[in-house]
């Protein structure tokens, strides 16, 4: 008897083993299996991410989507924000907040938050563009501490750089938090000049703020590199060794003093310039030089304005001369309305030239 309960016993205690074992054995392939679904939800989720920020957003309609697949899809998100953080900041930027004009559902200032902190370790010279971004978001607050924030941290690390597109970034950054705030100051004006102008030339800071000020397609670099103070000091730099840069400086900057400055050191190699400054107003020495430009290159009709305008009354009669042998129907067209005696020789010179006699001329000719 004892030895048929002991018999019983084991096989009691096999039976429950087997049990276990096979429950186990269950519960394991049932996490295995909730495992490999949510992989399959994330990989779902992780395609339909990559499609998201390669169409353009109208074509994908995120309202459909469930709470939980939406988790998916943020989580999605964040992983391409790592690996291309630009292109994907600029498709969801519009899409987690909501406007006056847009009310969306999926509506998430915590995950654009934490979107905008990505791009910052990613990118920080895109970060620029974001935090600024955040900050016309005016209507939240919370969006705008986070821009100046994000500037703050991107300017400090671009201004620790050697490029000079980021050294531009950093001083941008800069700009744009002095005009916001002035709780957040960075103060990196001066360590970004430094930096920039040890690092490299004063004609290759020209070089990089003319490119994009001519391109101003390129929208961000145009933005970062149209710096006025750094352009001004860049400008007075290079009047003296390199004067028709610094022209351009000047005229770009409208700053008359360094404009005119470089026009006078161009007198003798591009006098068109200091025409343009209205220069042969102020000196009978410079007035003759530009003159002289453009009465020896065939512009006879603009030498005369800079004679006249300059009150030189020998270039005066020199030019009106040159221009009643050159063009005498001009010299008469130019005279009827400045002067009765250039009208008058003009008719004569065109007599000879068309053999009509003059007392005709004077009657038909108004």
């Amino acid at each position: 008897m004892k030895f048929a309960n002991k018999i019983l016993n084991i096989k009691q205690k096999d039976t429950e083993k087997i049990n276990i074992k096979q429950i186990d054995v269950k519960q394991k392939d049932i996490k295995q299996a909730n495992i490999q679904q949510r992989n399959s939800d994330q990989n779902t989720m992780d395609k339909l991410a990559r499609l998201y920020i390669n169409m353009s957003k109208p074509s994908i309609q995120l309202d459909s989507l469930t709470e939980k697949e939406m988790v998916e899809f943020k989580k999605s998100l964040l992983d391409l924000l790592k690996k291309n953080p630009k292109r994907t900041f600029e498709q969801i930027k519009y899409d987690y907040i909501n406007d006056s004009y847009n009310q969306k559902k999926y509506h998430d200032l915590k995950f654009v938050k934490k979107a905008a902190d990505i791009v910052l370790e990613q990118d920080p010279l895109h970060a620029i563009n974001v935090g600024q971004f955040l900050i016309w978001k005016k209507e939240y607050t919370t969006l705008k501490r986070k821009g100046l924030k994000i500037l703050k941290k991107a300017g400090r690390i671009l201004a620790d750089s050697n490029k000079i597109e980021d050294l531009f970034a950093a001083s941008y950054a800069n700009k744009i938090i002095a005009k916001e705030s002035w709780i957040y100051k960075n103060n990196l004006e001066q360590k970004v000049s430094e930096q920039l102008f040890s690092e490299y030339t004063n004609l290759e800071i020209y070089e990089y703020i003319k490119k994009y000020y001519a391109d101003n397609s390129k929208k961000a670099e145009y933005k970062f590199a149209y710096n006025k103070t750094i352009l001004k000091t860049v400008g007075w730099n290079l009047v003296e060794t390199h004067p028709e840069e610094a022209y351009w400086c000047g005229k770009t900057l409208r700053e008359g003093k360094l404009t005119k400055k470089a026009a006078v050191n161009l007198i003798d190699t591009k006098p068109e310039y200091a025409f343009k400054c209205h220069l042969h107003f102020t000196d009978k020495k410079i007035a003759y030089k530009i003159w002289k430009h453009f009465n020896d290159n065939g512009k006879t009709l603009t030498a005369l304005q800079i004679a006249e305008e300059s009150q030189y009354e020998k270039l005066i009669k020199l030019t009106e001369t040159k221009l009643l042998n050159e063009k005498p129907f001009k010299a008469y067209h130019r005279a009827r309305s400045k002067d009765p005696s250039l009208r008058n020789r003009a008719l004569k010179e065109i007599s000879k030239e068309y053999d009509v006699p003059e007392a005709i001329l004077q009657r038909v000719c108004l």
